[in-house]
């Protein structure tokens, strides 16, 4: 469960679903599912949209790599795969959010009794806080869409114009640090040669930036 704007969002334990509360009516609505059931995971939200980390599946086993972090976009009312945290799924840990990063630590690395307590903990960054450029703030009226995301070689980019006017594409790590730096006059280009990884994508245009998003490389 986690709270966004006007609204509780609830979902996971033993199934897939999730809803969306309104208080201000008393309703509830459907929205977007997630591919299992999670539980004794951790929830939050942060910057306009919501998280669910580690946990077990409904069956109290470990869920896959793949479904480790995933974050909900009520504006798009979907789920995306974010980097899978080291170690295997935990048991009830806790996170908290400061400065951009989730912290996530605690937890038993199994279902009690037989779990043992885990002693490691991990942080992550989240949205594009990391990506220092000294740039100033703009309103960006548009979103750069990529897929397939997660991407192992060949990245399609889907944003209105491009084609038919040179943009800027630039590619910083997780730490904030330029990695690339193209103009992109076609819609797809070859990652091939990045490690895997998240990397925070940037369309520039006169050196103003036109619209970004985050990518996943595996």
């Amino acid at each position: 469960m986690f709270a966004m704007g006007d609204y509780v969002y609830v979902g996971g334990g033993h199934d897939e679903n999730w809803s969306r509360y309104d208080p201000a009516t008393a309703s509830w609505m459907g929205i977007d599912n997630t591919p299992e059931g999670r539980v004794a995971g951790t929830q939050f939200s942060y910057d306009g949209k919501g998280y669910i980390l580690s946990g077990h599946d409904a069956q109290h086993r470990d869920i896959p790599v793949s479904d480790h972090f995933m974050e909900y976009d009520p504006e798009l009312d979907e789920w995306t795969r974010l980097p899978p945290h080291p170690e295997t799924t935990r048991w009830v840990p806790a996170s908290f959010v400061i400065n951009g990063y989730v912290y996530m630590f605690g937890g038993t690395n199994r279902f009690p009794p037989t779990g043992t307590w885990a002693k490691t903990a991990f942080r992550y960054p989240l949205g594009e806080v990391m990506v220092d450029t000294d740039e100033p703030e703009v309103e960006l009226t548009q979103q750069l869409r990529v897929y397939p995301n997660p991407v192992t070689e060949m990245l399609t980019l889907q944003f209105d114009g491009l084609g038919t006017k040179p943009y800027q594409l630039r590619v910083h790590d997780a730490l904030g640090q330029e990695l690339r730096r193209q103009v992109v006059t076609q819609p797809t280009l070859s990652l091939g040669s990045l490690p895997k990884g998240l990397y925070f994508l940037g369309l520039y245009q006169q050196g103003t930036k036109v619209a970004s998003t985050t990518l996943i490389k595996q």
